[in-house]
């Protein structure tokens, strides 16, 4: 069975009329989607609503069919979560922490032990497991969340800039397991980490102030960038005023001494040419052009 996230006009406002979150509507299959947006853009509350740690003020939100809030026992017992920011206990050690994650979700017994080995294979924890997570590193105690969002192989997996503290070869490693995740459920990735997405994601989505401006594949997204993207050679001195007008997202000193820039935007006469996008072009001119209220 394939299963399916919908979303369904969601909102959330907090007091004082603040609109954190304003008429998402999506609809999340199998696969690995990204969520991308700047800080402040409404991407927490909205991880936070799919999980159910808040309630909408307007919309719905249904898994396989299931209103998430009317049948939220049943729900989170599919869900596997891991927040931004989580709490350990410092003198339990690694296999602790799971153990315990699995009574959480009602797995027991011998189930629960060989799940727990399994999950710390997974995440390159096996010789620390009976370490305790006090002393840790920052980037094995996001392994040890990682593993406790996977207890009970859930249908739904939600992380939070679940990279945040990772080497290259641990994200390398989580980016598998996301992978692996995702044969059999739907899996949300939070991050402003550009390349996570690019690698892993069959869709993504982006917000910015709360609403939902982009709901696209990687190539489809990227695309939507094209004839924005530009080169130029110039000295210096044109480098400073360009990005007094437009977003310079890279710069490259030559040997004469006069700089390769790429910028976004439109073009700006100083003799650039037009280039492909990549996913970065593509996501800086979204930002741009959603102030101005245009949308992908």
């Amino acid at each position: 069975m394939a299963h399916m996230l919908r979303l369904h006009g969601v909102s959330k406002t907090y007091a004082g009329n603040i609109r954190a979150v304003e008429d998402v509507v999506l609809e999340i299959g199998q696969g690995i989607f990204g969520l991308l947006g700047p800080n402040g853009a409404g991407k927490t509350t909205l991880i936070r609503l799919i999980a159910t740690l808040l309630k909408p003020t307007a919309g719905s939100i249904e898994f396989d069919g299931c209103d998430t809030l009317r049948d939220r026992r049943r729900f989170r017992a599919r869900l596997g979560y891991l927040p931004q920011r989580f709490g350990l206990y410092p003198n339990l050690t690694a296999r602790d922490h799971i153990l315990y994650y699995a009574s959480l979700k009602g797995v027991k017994g011998r189930e629960a032990r060989e799940e727990t080995e399994r999950l710390l294979a997974a995440v390159g924890l096996s010789a620390d497991a009976d370490r305790c997570v006090g002393a840790f590193s920052g980037g094995m105690k996001q392994r040890v969340g990682i593993a406790g969002a996977l207890v009970g192989s859930p249908r739904l997996l939600v992380v939070d800039e679940p990279t945040a503290g990772l080497d290259p070869e641990e994200r390398i490693r989580f980016r598998s397991i996301l992978e692996e995740a995702s044969r059999d459920a739907v899996v949300i990735l939070s991050t402003h980490i550009l390349q996570d997405v690019e690698l892993g994601c069959s869709r993504l989505a982006v917000v910015s102030r709360g609403r939902l401006v982009a709901d696209a594949t990687p190539d489809e997204f990227v695309a939507s960038a094209q004839g924005s993207v530009w080169e130029a050679i110039a000295s210096p001195q044109i480098l400073d005023e360009l990005k007094r007008v437009r977003t310079v997202t890279s710069v490259k000193e030559l040997p004469d001494g006069t700089m390769r820039m790429r910028y976004v935007g439109e073009a700006a006469k100083i003799g650039e040419t037009p280039v492909d996008p990549q996913l970065e072009d593509a996501y800086v001119n979204l930002m741009q052009t959603s102030r101005q209220g245009a949308c992908v």
